[in-house]
């Protein structure tokens, strides 16, 4: 065990993994206040949404579209632009953990960021719309969704002001005109994002992410889908633990689907859920057991802290995402504690929602739960999902909460680890700072 310790301890130290840390952490308070504002927005402020329904919102509030719209301008301006800031702030401590200080950096890397994005998508850097949700931007990878865009930018762009160090310190003036000598950094910086958005720009125009999007959703629509959907949820948490988007992240596309419409006809039409035409779909598997508290089943990692975590900052951090993950949004835990990157946390995270699946799939299979058919509302807390999914069956309520505890359990031993590692990392600061004085 010492042994992993102290590799994963090594891992942290290197310079991408502290300028990330370093990073998520100072752009953390900005994804809290949109994470919050967008909870409300579609839980409790959209017709659509859970806590909408159980209050009543609408009924006692008037002018509830312009308050919406209202937290979703916030969203978008935090948690929506979180990767531009990703890219400024890296740049800033990658040029600091190399002995270097740059008035540039940051502004270079959001610059080169804006390119990269902007090239694949044929559009203006900021395609915003404010008909009807306030201001967002359309490509999404501008949010949460890109964050490992835009830290490899702010990385990169780091790197390359760092070769530059002796023209680009703190103690350049810029009043004298000798900025004019970071010129060659910036422009060494905007032709390598240049070169990669062409090739992304070209696998973007031959439809390859398309296709793979694509793909991935058509044979998990199949009624024979069982190891589809497992394939799916597995990409789907690789990508969502390096930042990025993953083919079920959206589960307003699968609820409105031919498959899901087909279930929730069946179950009218025949006055039962049991025999509905695909048992094993996305829907029915995957967004109603195996996304507690948002990707990688989190609700129950957040339990796992609380239970065995002496880390006052991942505490701390819980408390602050309790709510947003009772509403299957996990943001803050993903970058507070954090999941992204994390090497201790990415087997329960990929393996916690397949577990779920398979139980659930095996008591689907001999009639002890029945499948999920309808829908339910944006927001339904995880482990009510099944419950309010089969019309109130309560073999789905009593599998929902099996599930739950079954992930509590699983988590906690990743979470003693991690703790490990955290003591051991603060210590080899403390040795390395005292070796300095």
């Amino acid at each position: 065990m010492n042994n992993l310790v102290n590799s994963l301890v090594w891992v942290r130290r290197k310079i991408f993994i502290r300028a990330s840390a370093d990073t998520m952490a100072a752009i953390l308070p900005f994804l809290v206040i949109g994470v919050f504002a967008e909870v409300i927005s579609s839980a409790f402020l959209s017709t659509k949404g859970f806590g909408a329904d159980i209050l009543h919102i609408n009924a006692w509030v008037k002018e509830i579209p312009q308050v919406q719209r209202v937290f979703m301008q916030v969203t978008g301006l935090t948690t929506g632009l979180l990767a531009l800031f990703a890219a400024y702030k890296n740049a800033e401590f990658t040029t600091y953990l190399k002995k270097s200080e740059s008035h540039f950096a940051g502004l270079t890397a959001m610059i080169s960021y804006l390119l990269l994005i902007s090239l694949p998508s044929h559009a203006a850097p900021f395609n915003f719309s404010m008909e009807k949700t306030g201001i967002s931007a359309d490509n999404g990878l501008f949010g949460i969704q890109g964050l490992l865009f835009g830290l490899i930018v702010g990385y990169i762009v780091g790197l390359i002001f760092a070769r530059f160090e002796k023209i680009t310190t703190r103690n350049v003036s810029l009043a004298d005109g000798r900025s004019y000598q970071v010129l060659l950094p910036i422009f060494m910086s905007l032709l390598l994002v240049t070169f990669i958005g062409l090739i992304l720009s070209l696998l973007t125009d031959l439809g390859v992410f398309d296709w793979i999007v694509t793909s991935i959703r058509s044979y998990s629509s199949q009624k024979n889908s069982f190891l589809m959907t497992l394939l799916g949820s597995f990409i789907t948490g690789i990508l969502n633990w390096l930042g990025l988007s993953g083919p079920f992240d959206y589960s307003t596309a699968t609820q409105d689907s031919i498959m899901a419409s087909s279930n929730a006809l069946y179950a009218l039409q025949h006055h039962s859920i049991w025999n509905i035409p695909y048992p094993y779909s996305e829907l029915s598997l995957y967004h109603s057991y195996a996304t507690f508290g948002g990707v990688g089943a989190t609700l129950a990692l957040i339990i796992a802290i609380v239970i065995v975590s002496k880390n006052s900052r991942d505490l701390t951090t819980v408390r602050w995402g309790l709510f947003p993950a009772l509403f299957n949004n996990n943001s803050i835990l993903m970058l507070g504690v954090p999941v992204f990157f994390n090497v201790i946390y990415l087997i329960p995270f990929l393996l916690v929602p397949i577990i779920n699946m398979l139980v659930v799939s095996v008591l689907i299979y001999f009639h002890i739960t029945p499948p999920v058919p309808f829908p339910v509302p944006i927001g339904t807390p995880g482990p009510l999902v099944g419950l309010i999914g089969t019309g109130g069956n309560i073999a789905a309520l009593f599998t929902g909460l099996l599930v739950f505890v079954l992930d509590i359990f699983l988590y906690i031993p990743f979470v003693k680890v991690n703790d490990r590692v955290n003591d051991a990392y603060v210590e080899t600061k403390e040795v390395a700072l005292d070796e300095t004085h």
